[in-house]
């Protein structure tokens, strides 16, 4: 009796776990493009100006640093000898 308990035990667990993973494998999975969503959005320019208001110092101070890291970067290059 105990060997059919464990071989009814065994079939159902096999049983269920085929079946779990038929159910995986019908899932679909999709892709949101967030970007063009935004875009497409009414509100987005007045959105885009708000955010472009909000961090115009700090844009401007990192165009800056990266104009002086070129600078400098053009100046050590040319006194290194090659």
């Amino acid at each position: 009796m105990k060997k059919f308990t464990k071989s009814l035990i065994a079939g159902a667990l096999l049983t269920s776990a085929m079946s779990s993973s038929a159910v995986f494998a019908e899932q679909k999975i999709g892709a949101v493009n967030v970007q063009g969503i935004f875009q497409a959005m009414p509100q987005a320019a007045s959105i885009q100006a708000s955010i472009a208001a909000e961090f115009k110092d700090k844009t401007e101070e990192v165009s800056r640093l990266e104009k002086d890291i070129k600078y400098y970067l053009e100046k050590t290059s040319v006194m290194l000898p090659l």
